[in-house]
Parts: structure tokens; sequence; C-alpha cells
């Protein structure tokens, strides 16, 4: 039921973003995490359970694509892949932090345990967020891209005032006034690929870029406020619009797939845990992963296509490994061979992320993000589990 309400608020919240704005999104849906997931506790029949569960997770994915497009618009292009590490390192620490509450709570993970505990659990997992939402309210601040694509270049200028503020990066300032005022003259710059950074198009390390008051100036002639889609644009990014949502498909069946199979795994080694210690295990091998991808952003000769293309390759090498092995004959390469895939599902999944909020453009980045990130939803329903 959680599955298939992100899926659904996948498809939304990326247009809502485009069409509305960033942070309203965000916002929205951060509420609606903690609405229904306190709803969820207080449930008194399967349905009303069922649809709170729905909702949740529509919250849920209304507000994902939106923060990753928000993300990279508001990062220098030097700390955008970083960044996404970083935020994907909470994903898993909320995983770590699930797990230790089932392991406080239910260790064994048995009906009569979790049927005693599961409200709790499900409300105390809500205390991060929580704890997240004055932060939210107070400090998130709209995407200076969107705003200038919606040629509100005033209120870009007052946002980037406020976020140059808070960072000490006064320079921003200047390119933002120099892009004007290649504006005001008439020039003209390419807005195709605005976000393109370091690691996959060796731009400079700035968090605005002056190409996008092209945008600006075709929104305010054109749109004046309200969102069209870019079809002859879209149309131009098709390839690249099927490619992330299969790249977002197989990184996401991999990682859920992995998530789902090695407490299972690990139980058929007998080793000395609890159900509860072996989900806990399993969540705390994707850090590696993220080290990783930490360590291909930093790279000065490999870029994110070359990385993505290097874990794919790894990935595949590993799981046909694990594949390989005789049926109920456990091995210990086994073992190691599901920790490094779940390692290279990490790094994929994140890299994967970074590449497509980078290469497309303003106007339609959030729609375009979310709709790649849809059929990684659809990789979390069909992993095995």
């Amino acid at each position: 039921s959680i599955f298939l309400g992100i899926f659904v608020g996948s498809l939304l919240g990326g247009v809502l973003a485009d069409l509305i704005g960033r942070r309203r999104i965000v916002t929205a849906a951060h509420v609606g995490v903690i609405l229904f997931g306190g709803l969820s506790c207080a449930a008194q029949s399967a349905m009303s359970l069922l649809a709170c569960r729905v909702l949740f997770g529509a919250s849920y994915g209304l507000g994902v694509g939106p923060a990753l497009t928000l993300m990279v618009e508001t990062a220098p292009a030097a700390w955008r892949g970083n960044l996404v590490a970083v935020s994907f390192a909470f994903f898993v620490l909320g995983e770590v932090f699930a797990s230790l509450l089932l392991l406080c709570l239910a260790p064994g993970l048995t009906p009569r345990e979790t049927g005693a505990v599961w409200r709790n659990i499900v409300g105390l997992s809500l205390l991060p967020v929580s704890v997240a939402l004055p932060f939210v309210l107070g400090l998130l601040q709209e995407s200076p891209h969107f705003l200038a694509c919606q040629g509100r270049t005033e209120d870009a200028s007052e946002a980037l005032s406020r976020m140059a503020a808070i960072s000490g990066r006064t320079e921003v300032m200047e390119e933002f006034r120099g892009g004007l005022t290649i504006r005001a003259a008439g020039g003209r710059c390419s807005a195709r690929t605005p976000l393109v950074g370091t690691g996959a198009g060796r731009c400079k390390a700035a968090a605005w870029d002056p190409a996008l008051l092209e945008d600006a100036s075709t929104q305010e002639r054109e749109v004046r406020g309200r969102w069209r889609a870019p079809q002859r644009e879209l149309a131009e990014y098709r390839p690249i619009l099927i490619g992330g949502s299969y790249m977002c498909f197989l990184a996401n069946l991999m990682f859920f797939g992995l998530t789902y199979g090695l407490p299972r795994l690990l139980k058929s080694f007998t080793l000395p845990l609890s159900p509860a210690g072996e989900v806990l295990l399993a969540a705390l091998c994707d850090f590696p992963g993220l080290v990783a991808v930490v360590l291909l952003n930093r790279s000065t000769v490999m870029g994110h296509r070359e990385g993505l293309a290097m874990l794919s390759l790894v990935s595949g090498l590993l799981m046909l490994s694990m594949a390989s092995a005789a049926p109920g004959n456990r091995e210990p390469v086994e073992l190691v061979s599901a920790y490094l895939s779940k390692f290279a599902a990490t790094g994929l999944i994140v890299l994967t992320y970074t590449y497509l909020a980078e290469v497309f453009p303003s106007r339609f980045r959030a729609t375009a993000v979310s709709f790649c990130m849809t059929g990684g939803r659809g990789g979390s329903v069909f992993a095995p589990g």
C-alpha cells in the first residue's frame, strides 16, 4: 500500500513542483508524512489503516523528486553529488533507526510481538521527521532557478541574497547580477543543460547559472507564471527519460531486493543474530556504498556517466556470482557477493539520481526527475521480498 501511494505521489510531485514551486511541495509532503503517519497509529480498522498508509506513501512520493531538484538547484556544482549522497545517508540512518526500534521492541519480529507494539514503532519512527519540521518551515528557501524560470527575477534575487547571507558566498549575487547584465544587453546563454556539474560536464562550481535567465525571459514572455509542458524539449530528452527510468528501475530493484534478501541470507548462515539484528546489519552495509559515491564525485577523470557504467558493470558481475551459487549450498563467498552488491546498488542509486537532477533544464526538471524516479518505484515494488 505504501509503494502504491509513493508511485502516485511521485507522478504528481514533479508536475506540481514545476507549477507552483519546489518549496511548497516539499513542505506539504513533509507535513503529510507526519499527519498520515500519526493517523496510522490511531487507525481502528484495516481499511482505515490501509488508507492512511497509501496517503502516507503518496506524501513521501510527492516530495522526493522536488526535494532532489531543490537540492541540486541550490548547491554549488562541486557539492551536488556529495549532497545527494548525504541526503541518502539520512535515508539509511532512517533504516538504522527503524531497525533499532525493532531490535528494542520486537527483536523476534513474530506476529505476537509486532501485533502488540506496532503502533509504538510507527509513532516513534515519526520522531526524526517531526524534529526536522521547524527547520523546513523556517530555513527552506524556494529555488532561485524556479523563480527565474517564472520570470520572477526580484524574488530570485531575494532568495539568493538570503542563501548568500547564510553561506557567506556573496560572489553568487555577483554572478546573478552579471547574468542580468547579459540579458539586458541582448545576450543569449544556452540553458539546455544548466546544472551539469564537475562530475558530469566540468562546469564551474557555482550555485547560480546565469544561463537560466534565458529560461526566465522565455517564461516571462510566453507563460507569465503559468507552467506549460514544453513538449518539443521533452521530446528531445526522451532518450534520457527512458534510460533514466530504466536505470532507476534497476537501481531500486537491486537495492530493495538486497534489503529484503540479505536478512534471509544471514539467517541461512545461522549467525547469532535476532531477526531485527539481521535487518540492522543489512541496513548498515549501505554506508560503504555512499563512501564510494563520494570518492567518485571527487574524481577529475571519471564523470557521472562513466561512474554509472562502472557501477552497473560491477553490480551485474556480483549479481551473477550470487546467482551461480548452488541452490541450498550457502557459501561465505555468496554472502560477500551480496554485501558488495548492496554497496554497488547504493552507489548506483545515488549516482543515478545525481545525474538525472543535473541533466534536465530547469523548466521541467522536477517533472522529468520525478518521472524517472517513478520507474524506480516500480523496481522497489517488483523487488523479490
